[in-house]
């Protein structure tokens, strides 16, 4: 999603470093946090959740995890000018808010004018079960399914012949 509008996700295979996933605490009330995955790719920051269950509290939660990540890169770089994207995707197994949209995308935003506030912070939502209604007809793949649908797919499938068929013919996930 965002990485498929950006950057080619062999690119972010080969670039990305994998950064501690303990969020740093700043002050004795600072509750531990540990993300599931953060990685950075040049000047940018990308924050992989995986949600397998909505639970009252779950998006404060993950607003909290970017918000964390968004101050903590703040204190250790201090060029404000050079930061990238900082971003979170989460890849949930559920609908946020009723949508049939596959992928949400979230940012700060002026509620009358539409004016976006912070284009390089965002958080985005990957319906991973709407997606698997996309990909499947009768339980069978689609022929026409993206690279970024297959590399999607692959984070919620437990079938391990489906997961066969999904990496079939792409170089990277055989």
């Amino acid at each position: 999603y965002i990485i498929e509008t950006a950057i080619e996700y062999c690119y972010v295979y080969k670039n990305m470093e994998v950064i501690n996933t303990n969020l740093k605490i700043n002050n004795i009330k600072d509750k531990r946090s540990v993300a599931d995955i953060i990685i950075k790719i040049e000047n940018n920051i990308i924050n992989l959740e995986a949600n397998r269950e909505y639970y009252k509290g779950l998006l404060m939660r993950n607003y909290y995890y970017l918000s964390k990540i968004i101050s903590n890169y703040y204190r250790i770089k201090d060029k404000y000018k050079k930061i990238g994207l900082i971003a979170q995707i989460n890849f949930n197994e559920f609908k946020i808010n009723d949508s049939s949209k596959i992928n949400k995308e979230y940012m700060l935003i002026d509620k009358e004018e539409y004016d976006i506030e912070l284009k390089n912070i965002k958080q985005c939502h990957i319906n991973l079960d709407k997606l698997k209604e996309k990909c499947y007809i009768n339980n069978k793949l689609t022929t026409s399914i993206t690279k970024s649908d297959k590399a999607r797919l692959i984070l919620v499938e437990r079938d391990p012949s489906k997961l066969k068929e999904l990496a079939k013919g792409d170089e990277m996930l055989e």
